[in-house]
């Protein structure tokens, strides 16, 4: 007589089987397609059906499979872009092109364009007050074009609240300048840019590190460079030290020196090439009496040592954040805003020496 078999105990249990998208269609009584749609919150799907879907899905522990989602990326990227749809780049300013202080945000503008191309969207560039148009005849010719993706760029004034219907948009904002609407934002890690110039310049020997921003740029980065100064330099300095100047333009000797004296820095870091040559307009020996170093992109040579905001990257992310809304289509005010960070990087000049031994308090 045979010996009863006798389980394994090695042996695993069978896998669960895996719930598909048929498997919610036939529960659902609708066609795979319109599970699809509805899992990734197409507007085509009515929001009775998207709903009904997602709860019997839910219910019956449906989950997607990140293979395939990775193998279906695969071969999107494997393949030529093609033109699919056109993205707006929103321009605030006044005029098209942007003026040369502010040359960084068209450096933005470059990168979405650039990056927009190699997703297979073209990039059309806006600015309504150029144009003469207000918020409904802009959103009328954006509907018109069925142009669903939008990237704000920089408003002139910080702290300001622009407004515009989004509702059916896919929307991202690009800086801090923009107090409303309240969408995603893609920005430079100011904070991280503060630690970045302050321990380069620690490595060289400084160590009465001061900054000078004017109010405008403060408030246009929403106190994130100065905050992020504050919070690397404040423990180390006495009580009664005020290592910074934040000054109302235009920037003028009697502001500089009032606080110069008071502080004595032996370096600091400036928000923009303007405030440096200002300083040296003063009478200021850069580097001999003072190192100094420029937030921003430097366009007139190597003098300048500077943290470079990698603006181009920034354009580039925006691009990346607003495709990825609208593949998952997500549009109107989020409702928990995210802030994508792009990092600096450090770029040497002759703006800044290294602090002889003696010299160093």
């Amino acid at each position: 007589m045979p010996k009863p078999s006798v389980p394994d105990a090695d042996a695993k249990p069978p896998l669960p089987q895996r719930v598909t998208l048929s498997d919610i269609a036939e529960v659902a009584g609708t066609s795979h397609v319109t599970v699809s749609l509805a899992l990734r919150n197409h507007p085509k799907i009515s929001a009775t059906t998207r709903k009904k879907v997602c709860a019997i899905a839910k219910k019956m522990g449906y989950r997607p499979d990140p293979m395939l989602k990775a193998l279906s990326e695969y071969r999107k990227q494997t393949k030529a872009a093609r033109y699919q749809a056109a993205l707006v780049w929103i321009n605030l300013f006044d005029t098209a092109v942007y003026p040369p202080r502010y040359h960084t945000f068209g450096d933005c503008q470059e990168g979405a364009r650039e990056r927009a191309a190699e997703l297979g969207f073209s990039l059309l560039p806006v600015c309504p007050k150029a144009e003469g148009m207000t918020p409904a005849s802009l959103r009328r010719m954006l509907q018109a074009r069925g142009i669903m993706g939008v990237i704000v760029g920089p408003h002139p004034k910080p702290r300001t609240r622009w407004r515009w219907d989004i509702s059916e948009f896919s929307a991202v904002r690009v800086g801090y300048s923009l107090s409303a609407p309240l969408l995603h934002v893609v920005a430079n890690d100011q904070a991280a840019s503060s630690a970045l110039a302050i321990r380069k310049l620690r490595e060289l020997g400084h160590r009465r590190i001061g900054m000078v921003l004017s109010r405008e740029h403060n408030e246009r980065t929403d106190d994130h460079f100065l905050g992020g100064f504050l919070g690397k330099c404040m423990p180390g300095l006495s009580s009664g030290d005020n290592p910074f100047l934040v000054f109302d333009e235009p920037f003028n000797r009697e502001q500089w020196q009032a606080w110069y004296e008071r502080f004595r820095p032996d370096a600091v870091i400036v928000g923009g090439e303007e405030t440096g040559k200002a300083i040296r307009s003063f009478g200021v020996r850069v580097p001999e009496d003072l190192s100094v170093v420029i937030f921003g992109d430097i366009k007139s040579g190597s003098f300048w040592a500077y943290v470079d905001q990698n603006d181009h990257a920034i354009g580039r992310m925006s691009v990346d954040v607003v495709v990825g809304m609208l593949n998952r289509h997500e549009t109107g005010l989020p409702e928990r805003p995210c802030c994508t960070l792009v990092e600096s990087r450090w770029c040497a000049g002759t703006s800044v020496q290294k602090q002889p031994a003696s010299a160093r308090r």
